[in-house]
């Protein structure tokens, strides 16, 4: 189970700040919020609306990442 819960938070925290992975593992019709904060600062720009998008998936990121440490621990990790 724990193993389980690292990998999905680790792809999770993984796709934060990846545009490509979520086209490549989704495909062209799937937007992940990474996408739309790409498109609000480059074409629309709209930092507000990216910034907001951006503390969302912050937040949602340290939701996880609290989760995890609740249910697993992340001193029972072993990194390598």
């Amino acid at each position: 189970m724990s193993r389980i819960a690292a990998g999905c938070l680790l792809t999770f925290i993984l796709c934060l700040g990846y545009y490509i992975t979520p086209a490549l593992v989704g495909g062209p019709r799937d937007q992940m919020v990474s996408n739309y904060v790409s498109y609000y600062m480059n074409n629309i720009i709209n930092f507000g609306q990216a910034s907001a998008l951006g503390a969302t998936l912050l937040i949602a990121t340290l939701v996880l990442y609290w989760a995890y440490n609740h249910l697993v621990g992340i001193d029972k990790m072993k990194l390598g």
